[in-house]
């Protein structure tokens, strides 16, 4: 709930609890009200704890706990307007659009690697994460980009044990394994069409197989 100091009758502004200048109101003097309210008596939110830097820094130290149980490695850039955000196998950036009115993630496109945090300041390197709509904060995007490296250990083969405590992450556990599914598939006829181009004999030989397998026994009498 906003804080304002009712013995200030000049500065018609309210503050965020965390705000540092809220923090300056001696406790006799702090009040706090609706916002509704204070929109109504002619109250402006404080510039400073209402812009997206300070609510972006905020954020992220109300997720420590969750970045630092999934070693996940964090930057702000020079202005501090992005965050950017390394785990041992992606590379991610936040940042805030007023057009889309809230915190959208991006995707690095960088290969795993030994990069430093300083290495990725380069917002042209990132594309916007599209099936990951904006939010009003940061940790709806924090648990995307942990399930998105669970995901792609799973492709790339490691086992990895998906939640299934509720309903919906027993479907949701459900649709990535058959995801998988559908992907090692799509590798596997990749990788034989490869070995068909560079060995035309290969190829021959798959026709013969399909030419074999499309022939229907004959039925026999009753």
């Amino acid at each position: 709930m906003p804080v304002i100091s009712f013995n200030n009758g000049r500065n018609h502004v309210y503050h965020k609890p965390c705000c540092p200048y809220a923090l300056r109101i001696k406790a006799g003097n702090r009040m706090k009200l609706d916002v509704k309210d204070l929109k109504h008596m002619g109250y402006r939110p404080c510039k400073y704890c209402s812009g997206f830097k300070f609510t972006l820094k905020e954020e992220v130290k109300s997720a420590q706990k969750f970045l630092i149980s999934n070693d996940i490695h964090y930057l702000f850039s020079d202005t501090g307007e992005e965050l950017y955000l390394k785990t041992d196998i992606s590379f991610w950036r936040i940042s805030y659009s007023v057009r889309r009115d809230g915190f959208v993630l991006y995707h690095g496109n960088f290969a795993p690697g030994d990069k430093q945090l300083i290495e990725l300041l380069s917002p042209r390197q990132y594309h916007f994460q599209q099936d990951e709509p904006a939010c009003g904060g940061i940790k709806k995007h924090l648990q995307y980009i942990v399930s998105h490296d669970r995901y792609i250990r799973m492709v790339n083969g490691e086992k990895v044990d998906l939640p299934c405590r509720t309903k919906r992450e027993k479907k949701l556990a459900q649709k990535t394994r058959r995801s998988i599914n559908r992907r090692r598939a799509r590798n596997v006829m990749s990788a034989l069409a490869e070995l068909e181009r560079a060995n035309p004999e290969l190829k021959q030989l798959s026709l013969a197989n399909n030419e074999y397998n499309c022939i229907k026994p004959r039925k026999g009498k009753r």
